[in-house]
């Protein structure tokens, strides 16, 4: 309706879950419209990409839908939502484009991968992981709560083509 809160709520988002990424280990790679590519490094990748994940969850719903719908009224009927998808995979990493319009590009299944899963609308689940970052999830990014319950449920969905094993959750994490 108005592209000026448009604006200002795609800067919010998008500074948000920068801030969310770089805070949980990882670094912001690339943006493409509202998505952000975090790459995770390191010894805990894969647990820091699903907490990150869980991050995103508790920031959107509790923190930045309710203040945009709070300092802008045009936004009484819209819904903020989002998902975050996690995966992992060898990528080779190269320059691409002609000098002076040029930008690194990823190239290997996580990236796509994870792209897909954000996509995905599926009730209150807001958080994809593929089996592979699930296999290697330490204890505190799989468990979570006082009686400490699986905080990702195991799921099947064909993505390009091919049936992935993927787990989803709908779990927060505080910052």
């Amino acid at each position: 309706k108005n592209k000026s809160v448009a604006a200002k709520l795609v800067r919010a988002y998008l500074s948000t879950m920068t801030r969310l990424v770089n805070d949980s280990g990882g670094v912001v790679r690339s943006f493409d419209g509202d998505r952000v590519m975090g790459i995770f490094i390191g010894g805990s990748k894969n647990s820091n990409a699903a907490k990150c994940a869980l991050k995103m969850n508790y920031v959107v719903k509790e923190i930045l839908a309710p203040q945009a719908k709070a300092k802008f009224t045009s936004l009484k009927d819209f819904n903020l939502t989002h998902c975050a998808g996690v995966s992992r995979s060898e990528v080779l990493v190269v320059r691409g484009g002609v000098r002076g319009s040029n930008d690194l590009v990823f190239v290997g299944s996580a990236p796509n991968i994870a792209a897909k899963l954000s996509e995905i609308r599926d009730g209150s689940y807001r958080s994809y992981i593929d089996w592979k970052v699930h296999s290697y999830l330490h204890d505190d990014a799989k468990y979570g709560g006082k009686d400490k319950k699986h905080m990702w449920i195991k799921t099947k969905r064909t993505i390009a083509g091919a049936e992935w094993e993927l787990y989803k959750s709908s779990w927060q994490w505080t910052p």
